[in-house]
């Protein structure tokens, strides 16, 4: 997801794009320190301005695609940007990547990311989450910077 939310931005340049690929490459001959720079690279490029990311509208009323009712429930959400690969997550958050991975989710967001519209946030109980992630869709025509 980052990395098309910066093609549309604009700011998917080459360097980020080899960066993107350092940080997933298993290969050994990349160093920490190449990995710390490709990191800085996305980081920046994702990060440029104080402001945060938001996204609005509305979505069906239930959870991982399973209906509750017929009506729409407006949602807004604000939140930054924090790249995640599997050479940066570290300790508990390396068990939070794996699971987001496990489940295929591109992006994790916390209760205080979501201002409006919560439906089936899951507890985390300082070192994992015992139910399945809630899925939804966002699409890309609703985010704003």
């Amino acid at each position: 997801m980052c990395e098309n939310m910066l093609r549309m931005r604009g700011a998917y340049t080459r360097d980020v794009r080899n960066a993107f690929e350092i940080l997933r490459s298993n290969e050994t001959k990349y160093s920490w320190i190449d990995k710390r720079d490709a990191y800085d690279k996305i980081y920046k490029a994702t990060n440029l301005v104080t402001t945060k990311y938001t996204a609005y509208g509305f979505r069906d009323h239930g959870t991982n695609g399973e209906a509750s009712s017929d009506v729409a429930v407006a949602y807004y959400n604000k939140f930054a940007l924090f790249p995640m690969f599997h050479c940066t997550a570290t300790g508990k958050m390396a068990d939070i990547y794996q699971k987001m991975l496990d489940e295929k989710v591109d992006m994790l967001m916390m209760d205080s990311a979501v201002k409006v519209g919560s439906q089936g946030a899951i507890k985390f109980d300082g070192d994992s989450f015992k139910e399945p992630f809630n899925k939804y869709v966002q699409s890309f025509a609703y985010l704003r910077r």
